[in-house]
Order: structure tokens, then sequence, then C-alpha cells
């Protein structure tokens, strides 16, 4: 996953504080969906199958997300596709 975490604006932090320039969405799904983070479904290869993995992208990302995930990886697999989701569904 942290092949592909920057191009979605995500920073993680091990001191538990908000890293400099960056704002916090929210400590869950939910939050960060109402704080204006969107699904976006990354697309790749593994094993001779295609796969879809839903992950949630930073609002300040939406315009380059397409191109710049193309050029990183999920799960050490090559992204293939970069698509908007068609139906959403969240489970807790």
């Amino acid at each position: 996953m942290s092949g592909v975490a920057s191009d979605l604006g995500w920073d993680e932090s091990a001191t538990g504080e908000v890293p400099t320039g960056k704002t916090l969405v929210g400590s869950g799904v939910a939050d960060a969906l109402l704080n204006g983070c969107f699904p976006v479904a990354l697309y790749y290869t593994k094993g001779g199958q295609d796969r879809r993995a839903v992950v949630l992208c930073s609002p300040t990302k939406a315009d380059t997300i397409a191109v710049d995930a193309k050029n990183s990886k999920y799960l050490g697999q090559d992204i293939i596709r970069v698509a908007p989701v068609r139906r959403r569904r969240f489970t807790y």
C-alpha cells in the first residue's frame, strides 16, 4: 500500500500527530467520506488474474490520481487502470 499512498494523499505518522501541511480527515471511513474523500478503484494483475481494490482518495488529489496512480504499485503489483467506482458499498 505504501507504493500508492502518497499518490492518494495519505500520510502515516508514527507519533499519531498530523504531519505539517496536512489535515486530518477523520478516524474512520465514514469520517473521511463526510470530509470529502472519495473512493477510487485500482485495477492490477496478480497471479494471472485482474483484481480490483477500492481505496479512498484525498480531494486534493482528484485531478491527478488517474495519471499518478498508474505509475505506482499496489501490493507489489503494477496498477493497470484507475477508475471511479460504479457503486459504493462499505462494510464496517
